[in-house]
């Protein structure tokens, strides 16, 4: 699986949508989704980890994500 809050790099991966600005003859990541080699799953931003390092975040996301990087909380599984 791959995780990502992008909505629409998701949705594109997954042939649902068509991109004006991309050229999705070339869009590898669909390429594999198609062939079955990998799945993308959408992470909410209140439940993705790694936003603590790519955006500031609130407090109330800041206190619910930062027991993940204590390793005190597993993260869910993917499937």
């Amino acid at each position: 699986p791959i995780f990502g809050d992008n909505a629409a790099a998701t949705t594109i991966s997954r042939g649902n949508r068509p991109a004006r600005h991309i050229e999705l003859k070339y869009h590898y990541t669909r390429e594999r989704v198609r062939a079955g080699d990998c799945i993308m799953l959408r992470v909410p931003t209140a439940d993705n980890i790694a936003d603590l390092f790519t955006k500031p975040t609130g407090g109330p996301i800041f206190r619910a994500l930062m027991p993940h990087l204590k390793g005190l909380i597993r993260a869910r599984a993917a499937l």
